[in-house]
């Protein structure tokens, strides 16, 4: 089944404009990322084997572009993204807060 094909509340772009990022699961965030999935497997699909192929969410920014090539449905571009959004995750987490 398509992502298109399911009810909005399924979506996971419409769960984060309704709900908000924190009430998104893994599986969905990386959906979002990677956008689209391919033949015969839908970005929730392909965003949960991308899942599998960790020991746990953080161990993402360990993996290289050819591990994450090495799933069915990730290309270049796709692990290219992940690994820049792992990458701006920590930067996040780990940069000092500006002060007013």
């Amino acid at each position: 089944m398509k992502i298109r094909d399911l009810p909005d509340l399924e979506k996971p772009r419409e769960r984060l404009y309704k709900y908000g990022t924190r009430y998104l699961s893994n599986e969905e965030l990386i959906a979002i990322l990677l956008r689209t999935g391919d033949k015969g497997v839908n970005v929730k699909e392909l965003s949960n084997n991308v899942l599998v192929k960790l020991k746990s969410i953080s161990d993402i920014d360990k993996m290289t572009v050819n591990e994450l090539t090495s799933i069915k449905g990730i290309g270049k571009v796709k692990a290219i993204t992940l690994l820049a959004a792992a990458e701006f995750g920590c930067l996040l987490y780990t940069s000092p807060s500006p002060r007013d």
